[in-house]
């Protein structure tokens, strides 16, 4: 399952375990280094893992989510990546509250949980 979403002018991609190979397409045109590339591939390899991968000058931010063993690592996964999205772009947005970020990006994912 995939989803985008525009927030603050930021471009955020989520991919979960099996769109996992097309969000690490999706960094590469976000011109992620190869080698921060293959941590995150292995780190979503993990269960209950996630990366969050980011492009500031492109204001593009990809998430990668691993395969969760329950809805609570889900849950748990989301709201740490979420975290990781929220302090990216109030560090270099300070017009968007932390509080606004998070609360449209949890709502545009009801049906993943």
């Amino acid at each position: 399952m995939k989803k985008f979403v525009n927030i603050c002018d930021w471009d955020i991609y989520f991919y979960h375990a099996e769109d996992c190979s097309e969000g690490l397409q999706r960094c590469k045109t976000m011109n992620i280094p190869e080698k921060i590339l293959m941590q995150a591939e292995s780190n979503i390899k993990m269960q209950n893992a996630g990366s969050t991968l980011t492009n500031v000058s492109q204001k593009r931010i990809c998430v990668l989510m691993g395969d969760q063993t329950s809805k609570a690592e889900l849950l748990n996964t989301l709201s740490h990546e979420i975290r990781h999205i929220v302090d990216i772009i109030t560090d270099k947005k300070s017009d968007c509250s932390p509080a606004n970020i998070t609360g449209e990006i949890t709502s545009y994912f009801a049906d993943w949980v």
